[in-house]
């Protein structure tokens, strides 16, 4: 029988006030005392369920009785997806994109309760908002860039640059954003010495190198421009194409 069952008991006797303890859990469903303890933590800790002990009544029970189990239960990639639409929506700042940004979220985190008003949840459908699709190749190479970016480890891309692929051996991923519809890359480039900034679209594959990079050496050599502007920090919108950013030579 899955953890999940078990969880959904304990929650059972919880709310019926029969105070269950490691002991109840372990003889209901043959397991030892360390895995009904495992399961009272899940349940506590992942889940965010209010549960204490009551010394009075040898058992556990729920300081809150609004409490509810998550209505849905997501995969891991389900729950990549969210967080990724939850990003997209947030940066929007659309203030009908950001309650569905705080949603997805609460989704992708497990926090989503039934006791929460559905009232509430519906009235962000109301009105029109912006929409993301999701690409499976598309996530991963934004979890695996996100990745590198918060532990600052270099990545070896693969680029489609005018029709041909060109391989980036030594990449330090600065950071990722969202521009109109597009994801886009900034990051240094090793080999040439220079900021480049491109659409997340033009990268074919990312590979972690393992090799860690500072970000201030990098940004201390000189101020980052577009190449293809008069004006700094001004990108136009396509089809004017994101590039090669000024070189720094470091």
């Amino acid at each position: 029988m899955s953890n999940w069952h078990r969880v959904i008991w304990i929650d059972g006797r919880l709310r019926a006030e029969a105070y269950p303890n490691c002991q109840a859990i372990a003889e209901a469903f043959n397991i030892s005392l360390r895995q009904a303890a495992r399961d009272v933590e899940y349940l506590r800790d992942s889940l965010g369920a209010p549960v204490e002990y009551c010394r009075k009544n040898k058992g556990y029970h729920y300081t809150e009785a609004t409490f509810a189990l998550p209505a849905m239960l997501l995969t891991a990639s389900q729950a990549r997806n969210l967080s990724y639409l939850s990003y997209r929506y947030e940066k929007t700042g659309d203030p009908e994109a950001l309650g569905l940004a705080e949603l997805f979220q609460k989704l992708a985190a497990g926090e989503l309760r039934k006791s929460e008003g559905a009232e509430e949840t519906c009235g962000l459908l109301d009105k029109p908002i912006p929409v993301h699709t999701v690409q499976a190749i598309e996530t991963e190479k934004f979890q695996l860039l996100a990745r590198a970016i918060r532990l600052q480890i270099k990545v070896r891309l693969d680029v489609m640059e005018e029709g041909e692929i060109r391989r980036l051996e030594h990449f330090a991923p600065m950071q990722l954003f969202p521009y109109d519809s597009e994801n886009c890359l900034l990051g240094f480039d090793e080999a040439a010495g220079m900021i480049r900034l491109m659409f997340l679209r033009t990268v074919a594959n990312v590979s972690l190198r393992g090799e860690r990079y500072a970000i201030s050496p990098l940004m201390g050599a000189g101020e980052v421009v577009p190449v293809a502007e008069e004006e700094p920090y001004c990108i136009r919108k396509p089809p004017v194409r994101l590039g090669v950013l000024k070189s720094l030579k470091l």
